[in-house]
């Protein structure tokens, strides 16, 4: 009977040896899975601001997505109005709003043809200034980076008389 108490007494040892470590295991990973969600609430929680001519807003960030259709051509739209019409008073704002709406290297093009064919100047010389019409945007969602075709109308107003010309704009 001596040996059987003292079989149950090394088990017991054992096993309390097993519970004190799986205490500790338990304890630690609980210590890691909420070091985890305090750093994922973080993330989460990270504030963007956007700067408008009202002042300056929290946004919070949201995860990637795609681009729609709509969106894709309402941008081509809002390119074309802001980089392609306006007059003395406005070409250097709408100007520069337009150049935030497109690459680099296609704004700095669309600036240096504006320069070469004195633009800006003309509108101060002769009074004129330009509206823009747009027909269709065509968009290929499927291409990497997103091209499309816009077909619009500008029109340049100098005095009474109008003088237009249609354009076609290949976008990528």
């Amino acid at each position: 009977m001596a040996h059987s108490l003292k079989d149950f007494d090394s088990s017991f040892e054992v096993l309390k040896k097993i519970t004190i470590g799986t205490i500790l295991l338990s304890f630690v990973l609980l210590l890691l899975l909420g070091g985890y969600i305090l750093l994922q609430e973080r993330r989460r929680s990270e504030r963007i601001y956007v700067v408008t001519d009202l002042g300056t807003l929290p946004a919070l960030r949201q995860a990637e997505r795609e681009i729609s259709l709509y969106e894709a051509r309402n941008q081509v739209k809002l390119f074309l109005h802001t980089m392609f019409a306006h007059h003395a008073a406005n070409y250097q704002q709408q100007l520069e709003a337009g150049l935030h709406l497109i690459d680099k290297a296609g704004g700095q093009r669309i600036v240096h043809d504006f320069s070469k064919g004195e633009v800006y100047q003309n509108y101060v010389r002769l009074g004129t200034q330009t509206s823009m019409q747009v027909d269709s945007v065509l968009i290929d969602m499927k291409a990497r980076p997103i091209a499309g075709r816009a077909y619009a109308r500008q029109t340049i107003h100098l005095g009474e008389k109008n003088g237009n010309s249609p354009s076609e704009s290949a976008l990528s």
